[in-house]
């Protein structure tokens, strides 16, 4: 063994020890993530309703509701069976339909605001986790890093 060849391999270590630290995203940290996302939004119609004068229409909180309940039983769905494109991806548009609705209602609800934000900044995570391109079912640029989100998501409203 030359010099040469000595040095580069010793170069290299470092390398492949970083290499094995790196892992990709597993399936239970998906299952985790998408549960997150459910009960961190599951609060945000009592916190709205909660509002000083009832500022939000009983028909926008059905609405916010029922795609709080879609949200909660894709989660459950991907919980126990695993991804699933169609059901990522009905996660995701169900979270998305909330965005338009509760957003009108963040400056007299800035709670609410960070969980909503929290929950879109995570769905960019949770689609590459899946293996689907964001770009493609219209994600949201994310807000927040992951970590930040799941903080956020795990106080909830």
């Amino acid at each position: 063994m030359n010099r040469r060849t000595l040095i580069l391999g010793a170069s290299a270590l470092p390398l492949l020890a970083v290499a094995g630290c790196v892992t990709a995203p597993t399936a239970s940290q998906l299952q985790t993530d998408v549960t997150l996302i459910a009960n961190g939004l599951s609060g945000i119609t009592s916190a709205l309703a909660a509002l000083p004068n009832s500022p939000v229409p009983a028909s926008t909180l059905a609405q916010i509701n029922a795609e709080i309940a879609t949200v909660k039983a894709d989660a459950a769905a991907i919980a126990s069976a695993g991804s699933s494109t169609t059901l990522v991806t009905g996660l995701t548009a169900a979270v998305q339909a909330i965005v338009p609705l509760v957003t009108p209602f963040f400056p007299a609800a800035p709670l609410v605001a960070g969980v909503v934000q929290a929950a879109v900044s995570l769905i960019s995570t949770v689609l590459a986790q899946a293996g689907i391109a964001g770009a493609a079912v219209g994600a949201p640029v994310p807000t927040m890093s992951p970590a930040q989100a799941r903080l956020v998501l795990a106080k909830g409203a």
